[in-house]
């Protein structure tokens, strides 16, 4: 009979939300510090990617160095938001047309090493 009384205990227990089940201790999920300091130091080295993108790209473009270091901080903050967005619209070396020639693309080659 205890048997039965402890199952509708728990029964009522668990419907009005006043305690958990009686004879069990309650137990919340405990998160790792190592956990959260992965989590920290991955996000910030996404966030830092997206800035450098950001300002690097501005600089190729043209803006100053002001402009390009207010845009690398505000793409830091919405980095989920830019990486896509810098890859399907604004990467320049993706909109390039390959060289086809070999005297093209060795002339290419003697600018970039002047």
């Amino acid at each position: 009979m205890s048997v039965n009384k402890n199952y509708l205990t728990n029964i009522t227990a668990a419907i009005s939300g006043r305690q958990g089940f009686v004879g069990s201790s309650p137990e919340e999920p405990k998160i790792n510090n190592t956990v959260i300091i992965v989590i920290v130091v991955i996000s910030l080295i996404f966030a830092l990617g997206a800035a450098r993108l950001s300002y690097t790209y501005n600089l190729y473009i043209g803006n100053s160095t002001g402009v390009a270091f207010g845009y690398a901080v505000l793409n830091s903050f919405f980095s989920y938001l830019y990486y896509p967005f810098y890859a399907f619209f604004l990467n320049p070396v993706g909109s390039r047309k390959p060289i086809q020639n070999n005297a093209a693309r060795n002339r290419a080659n003697a600018n970039a090493y002047v």
